[in-house]
């Protein structure tokens, strides 16, 4: 059985009933037993899950990700990231691509809020990244982190993962940032202009109780205008690369 845009509430409620994804597949395939115990415990799900041509699209997508080596990671696996938990919706499988569960178990994970750099931006990257490549991850969607989280369709029975190791793939329909912010320990703010991607952004790591670094900027630039204003509010300043120490 597929299931698709089945919210987290409603996949944990499943869970607690049947136990196990294991449990959810096996029973399902007597449909009007299937139907009769998640009617009793108040559940609606549309009736095309049932279909055979969905089954057959899971059989192929399962098998396509099997051939190519990478990992199903579903909510109730004692592998997902537990830090996955505190994001608000989390998806219910991940496909791990690469060894990327247990280097996140084993390092701390750091994200650099980096768009649009000037100059002064560029030259404090560079000085902290290398400062930091050896004693934390980092994590994103650019090629230069070293774990990447990569927003794909998974549900196209077409669907042909060509990346190379360390990835964690997640379905289209969820938020690929949201994700990335979630697994990771710190965030490190480099340089922020204010607008309302960036302020949801710092909303979400605060709600989950991580730190958040600032490095401090020009109070003439506009680019520096909410790492600012984050250090006003609290957030932690790295005046130096050796401050990042403390949070390895």
């Amino acid at each position: 059985m597929l299931i698709e845009e089945i919210d987290y509430q409603m996949y944990k409620r499943m869970i607690t009933i049947f136990g196990s994804i294991s449990e959810i597949y096996r029973q399902s395939q007597n449909k009007e037993l299937f139907q009769r115990k998640i009617y009793s415990n108040d559940i609606v799900i549309s009736n095309k899950i049932y279909s055979q041509e969905l089954k057959n699209k899971a059989d192929i997508i399962y098998t396509n990700l099997l051939n190519q080596d990478i990992k199903i990671i579903s909510l109730d696996s004692t592998l997902y990231p537990k830090k996955l938990l505190n994001i608000y919706n989390p998806p219910f499988v991940i496909l791990e691509y690469g060894d990327v569960i247990s280097k996140m178990r084993n390092q701390k994970m750091i994200y650099f809020y980096e768009n649009h750099l000037s100059k002064f931006g560029k030259k404090v990257y560079q000085y902290f990244n290398y400062h930091i490549k050896y004693k934390m991850l980092r994590i994103g969607e650019k090629e230069k982190s070293d774990i990447f989280v990569e927003k794909e369709n998974i549900l196209d029975e077409k669907y042909v993962n060509r990346s190379q190791d360390n990835r964690i793939i997640i379905p289209h329909s969820k938020n690929s940032l949201e994700m990335i912010l979630g697994l990771t320990d710190y965030l490190l703010i480099i340089e922020a202009r204010y607008n309302q991607d960036t302020k949801n952004m710092v909303n979400n790591i605060i709600e989950q109780g991580k730190e958040i670094l600032v490095v401090p900027g020009n109070i003439f630039n506009k680019n520096h205008y909410f790492s600012n204003y984050l250090i006003q509010e609290g957030a932690t300043v790295l005046l130096n690369k050796y401050d990042l120490d403390k949070f390895v």
